[in-house]
């Protein structure tokens, strides 16, 4: 596993972003979390830029599109952003004629900050939220 924060990520043709942390898997899997403070930070199309950026940035000229390794851009906001009342919103594509997979390896999660549930997620999700260690509940 491989781990950057603050990465920022080059355009050259239009806007280039910095990305709070991007790590890499073993298996190739890259993985962007955003913490988000405000709503506004979240909106789904900042999601889908930050993946089209990921992508731009990770294959080398000449590389078939094939190499393209599986992406998740995770957002952790302070409260419902999306409005589902979701602790955690995975969103992929689907082809609508028959619901299948798009199959593009791009995910996007959202997660409420704000859900405590007795869940791992919702125990995360407090020690998040914790600004004395003590307090922590989630043990590693």
């Amino acid at each position: 596993l491989d781990n950057q924060v603050q990465v920022d990520y080059k355009n050259l043709h239009g806007r280039s972003a910095v990305l709070d942390c991007v790590a890499k898997s073993g298996d190739g899997r890259l993985f962007n979390v955003e913490i988000q403070q405000e709503d506004e930070g979240a909106i789904p199309k900042r999601a889908r830029y930050h993946l089209g950026l990921m992508d731009m940035n990770v294959l080398n000229p000449g590389e078939f599109f094939d190499k393209l390794p599986e992406t998740y851009i995770i957002f952790v906001t302070q409260d419902d952003t999306l409005g589902y009342r979701l602790p955690i919103a995975h969103v992929d594509r689907i082809i609508k004629e028959n619901g299948a997979e798009f199959g593009d390896e791009a995910h996007i999660i959202y997660v409420d900050s704000s859900k405590h549930e007795d869940t791992e997620l919702g125990r995360l999700m407090h020690d998040l939220h914790c600004a004395d260690a003590e307090k922590c509940i989630t043990v590693f």
